[in-house]
This record gives C-alpha cells, sequence and structure tokens, in this order.
C-alpha cells in the first residue's frame, strides 16, 4: 500500500513523458505533495502520452529493465511516500 503521513495516496499513472512529469497542480486543481514533477531520463526526447501526472509507464519499465526494485521505481515517482505490506 502507498501512504503519505500515513494516508493511503493516490498515484495517478500515464503511458508516458516527454522527458518529465508534472505536478499535480500543474494539471488539476489542488495540491498533492508526493505528486511531483519528476525528470524521466529515459523518456527525455519522446513525446508526452497523457496527463503527465505521477508515474510514466515506460519510464518505470526503462527503471525496471535497468534493474531498479518497484520500491525504488515508486519513490522516485512519488515524493516522501511509504510503503506498507497489508497482507501476509
Amino acid at each position: 500500500m502507498v501512504t503519505y503521513q500515513g494516508a493511503t495516496a493516490i498515484t495517478p499513472y500515464f503511458s508516458r513523458s516527454d522527458g518529465h512529469t508534472r505536478d499535480w497542480s500543474e494539471v488539476w486543481a489542488g495540491d498533492v505533495p508526493w505528486v511531483k514533477g519528476v525528470v524521466v531520463p529515459c523518456d527525455k526526447g519522446k513525446t508526452l502520452w497523457g496527463h503527465g501526472v505521477g508515474m510514466s509507464a515506460s519510464g518505470a519499465l526503462c527503471m525496471a529493465n535497468q534493474g531498479m526494485t518497484y520500491q525504488e521505481i515508486l519513490k522516485f515517482f512519488y515524493t516522501g511516500i511509504d510503503l506498507t505490506q497489508i497482507w501476509k
């Protein structure tokens, strides 16, 4: 489970960035502190597919193929989150 300061975190994602993601507030109303724009080197020079908020699926796949874990990838795209296993 993805949480931020003890509460469940909304984690938007989209197909592909153009080299960086957008802050929640750049696309939608309000501010979500864990959804901030980040540079996505794997997507540099590509065309944005989707809203651009949260995790880039193509960027995440590239990072996984480079050996990053899902925990590292989620924490890269979502600032200051915690990951908690809620099942056994």
